[in-house]
């Protein structure tokens, strides 16, 4: 899999931060739920932060580049998502047939 980039040439220094570490939570083999809501959160105050402190011309460049960002963030989160209903699903019936033959 290629390496996870949440940043642009728009990116803030403070935005950066958080997207590196949401890059690090998302690449890791256990996801850490409670950290990852944590940081969409706190991204999400940064980037609606920093567009209002943009020049039209450059919130439109800031914007595009940001919805190519959230829609790759949001690929990832829906496939682990699957993946992990599936581990669940799994759990359950294997859990039924063994309560199936005590």
């Amino acid at each position: 899999m290629n390496k996870l980039n949440l940043s642009h040439q728009y990116t803030p220094d403070n935005l950066d931060n958080v997207n590196k570490q949401l890059e690090t939570v998302l690449s890791s083999d256990e996801l850490d739920d409670k950290l990852l809501r944590q940081l969409i959160s706190q991204r999400d105050e940064i980037v609606t932060e920093h567009i209002k402190s943009l020049d039209k011309n450059t919130e439109k460049l800031f914007s595009t580049s940001e919805l190519e960002v959230n829609q790759r963030l949001s690929t990832i989160i829906e496939a682990q998502l699957a993946d992990s209903l599936k581990q669940l699903t799994g759990l359950i019936r294997g859990k039924k047939i063994v309560d199936k033959y005590k």
